[in-house]
């Protein structure tokens, strides 16, 4: 929790280091679409909305930590969930955390990219790095019954199995608390006791310096888009659509970023 200055109690003394609880939720984009929206409609306060887009960006950015090390040509990059719930947490549906790493050379040119973002077509490149995410399905008896296709679905309100769920684990995690509480980890191991994730890789060569950053997306295109086209009774789809696009287009949020440098000449012709 963030700190504030203020008193417990009417009469309590005046502190600085108060914990301040707040319900600010994750949802900035979301905020934005309904910002852009209700663009002056008076009854509608434009700075509540700023405020609260402020407070949810604030709990975002100390949601997480990132941490890079390094042994030989071997770096560890090392995601550390500082939430009480898993990261991301909230409504599931497109809710998606991962880690985008850069490595650049003397000059600053980057040389390699995983969990690269093209921001033109709006879509994530997936291989390489880990997406934490939520992912559910429907079994075979629950497709006969809807009449939806078994397996993956986008319908959350019809699934009836976890699919995939990579988000990383809380302080306090243990498997068999989060089995019974339908909350395993799928697709993916944590040991109990776990709240981070690792990922180790082979540094390309020439490599100088390693940027490693977070980021966190609710909107992402393919959601937004299977909005659009699975409602066929009125306009919203359309117009949901249309303020996403007008509002960044779900455009990811950086969460925290590491910086590595390994020092001039380290890995320019081989390892040292």
């Amino acid at each position: 929790m963030p700190t504030a200055s203020g008193s417990a109690c009417s009469w309590g003394a005046v502190r600085s280091d108060l914990p301040s609880h707040e319900f600010a939720g994750a949802a900035v984009p979301s905020l934005d679409l309904i910002a852009a929206h209700t663009a002056g409609d008076p009854e509608v306060d434009p700075s509540a909305i700023a405020a609260g887009r402020a407070r949810a960006l604030s709990m975002l950015q100390r949601a997480a930590d990132v941490e890079l090390s390094l042994s030989g040509d071997q770096l560890t990059a090392r995601v550390i969930n500082h939430s009480g719930h898993k990261l991301p947490t909230g409504h599931i549906e497109g809710r998606r955390v991962w880690l985008n790493l850069r490595f650049l050379d003397a000059d600053g040119a980057l040389l390699a990219e995983q969990g690269g973002y093209d921001d033109a077509t709006a879509t994530l490149d997936e291989a390489g790095t880990t997406v934490y995410e939520m992912l559910v399905g429907l079994s075979p008896d629950a497709a006969a019954v809807t009449g939806h296709p078994a397996g993956q679905t986008s319908h959350m309100a019809l699934a009836d199995t976890i699919v995939k769920d990579t988000r990383i684990p809380p302080r306090g995690f243990a498997n068999a608390s989060f089995n019974a509480g339908g909350a395993p980890a799928v697709g993916i191991d944590y040991a109990d006791g776990q709240y981070w994730h690792e990922r180790s890789l082979t540094l390309p060569a020439g490599t100088e310096r390693v940027v490693a950053t977070l980021y966190y997306q609710s909107l992402p295109r393919g959601y937004i888009e299977h909005l659009r086209d699975a409602n066929t009774t009125d306009q919203w789809g359309e117009t949901l659509h249309a303020l996403w696009q007008q509002t960044g287009r779900g455009a990811p949020i950086r969460l925290t970023q590491a910086d590595l440098s390994l020092g001039e000449g380290l890995l320019r012709d081989g390892f040292e």
